[in-house]
């Protein structure tokens, strides 16, 4: 089993160290032998304007994913009964596509999707919790996220070892990207516009 872990620096706004904890060591990457990889969690700074309820909806609106996701090509919600639901979702970029269900239990402060029928993962498991942010501050709040998984080829297992970090990166930033949009100032604007 591997563990993976985008390296300590600067992404963009809010996105600083990808880090168990602060100050903690970065980890190495996984060795290529690896058929299981684990990335996460990853823990961003309190995110200035943007709320839990807001995040929360953001990440829950699986549907919207093929829209900003990287990689995502469809987002299909299949039904929702009470605070789950499955959702059938395609990913990848060339050579490799991967089409799978996902059941998403939306709970209180945290949604996990637990992915099934997957050609490429043995297990893929995702984890958001929303908690507060800055003190005294209902415009912000803190995220966790992590994800793991296992590969069914450990061709793929190696493959992953050389681009993992960044892929995490890009899947955050595009999370962030998306919030900007629907909830940052220029959003503000063009509701004020449209009223």
């Amino acid at each position: 089993r591997g563990r993976c872990r985008a390296p300590r620096g600067s992404s963009s706004g809010f996105l600083t160290p990808f880090l168990s904890s602060p100050g903690a060591p970065v980890p190495s990457a996984p060795r290529a032998r690896s058929r299981c990889s684990q990335h996460g969690p990853v823990f961003l700074p309190p995110l200035p304007r943007y709320s839990a309820q807001q995040m929360y909806e953001l990440v829950a609106n699986v549907g919207d994913y093929r829209l900003f996701v990287p990689w995502c090509r469809r987002s299909a919600v299949l039904s929702h009964r009470g605070h789950v639901l499955r959702a059938e979702l395609e990913v990848g970029f060339p050579p490799l596509h991967e089409r799978y269900l996902s059941e998403v239990s939306l709970g209180p402060r945290q949604i996990r999707a637990v992915s099934s029928d997957c050609r490429l993962f043995r297990h893929l498991e995702t984890l958001w919790s929303f908690g507060p942010g800055l003190p005294g501050r209902t415009d912000s709040c803190s995220l966790d996220f992590s994800v793991s998984f296992e590969f069914r080829s450990a061709l793929h297992s190696r493959l992953a070892a050389l681009f993992l970090d960044e892929v995490a990166k890009q899947m955050v930033a595009a999370f962030e990207g998306r919030a900007r949009e629907l909830f940052g100032p220029q959003a503000a604007q063009r509701a004020a516009r449209r009223a």
